[in-house]
């Protein structure tokens, strides 16, 4: 049978179905990866015990966290919201523990010889060792 085509038309037309079949391929990969990360998400959730928080944030932070889940997801595709969530409260509890950390490096306090309570609270007013509550804050 004699096809009605030129070569370069069949061709063309041989390396759109390739094109297609690649970008098929690349989105079925992505669907997989991110099903994959779901899941290990709800695996790290059942395997923990589970406690349920709500919160209420305006518009303009929650256009934020969309933001950021995605940019901090990478090529991954962005993070779920409770994974990103439980991220953040990990890297603020490692923060907290390297801060107790340096209060109980810091010796005690130089006027009533107490350790890290003295440093936090201050023993007198006035105390050249006392570290305010704010430098425990978030920042």
């Amino acid at each position: 049978m004699r096809s009605f085509l030129d070569a370069d038309v069949q061709a063309d037309l041989a390396g759109a179905v390739a094109d297609k079949a690649a970008a098929q391929a690349a989105l079925v990969k992505k669907r997989a990866d991110q099903n994959r990360r779901k899941k290990r998400s709800r695996d790290k959730l059942k395997a923990a015990q589970q406690v349920e928080h709500r919160f209420l944030c305006s518009e303009a932070e929650a256009a934020r966290i969309v933001e950021l889940r995605t940019v901090r997801g990478g090529i991954d595709g962005p993070y779920e919201l409770t994974e990103y969530l439980l991220t953040l409260v990990r890297r603020d509890w490692e923060a907290w523990q390297a801060q107790q950390a340096a209060l109980l490096e810091a010796g005690p306090c130089a006027r009533c010889a107490k350790r890290c309570r003295a440093a936090v609270r201050g023993c007198i007013k006035g105390c050249p060792t006392v570290t305010t509550p704010r430098a425990l804050l978030l920042s």
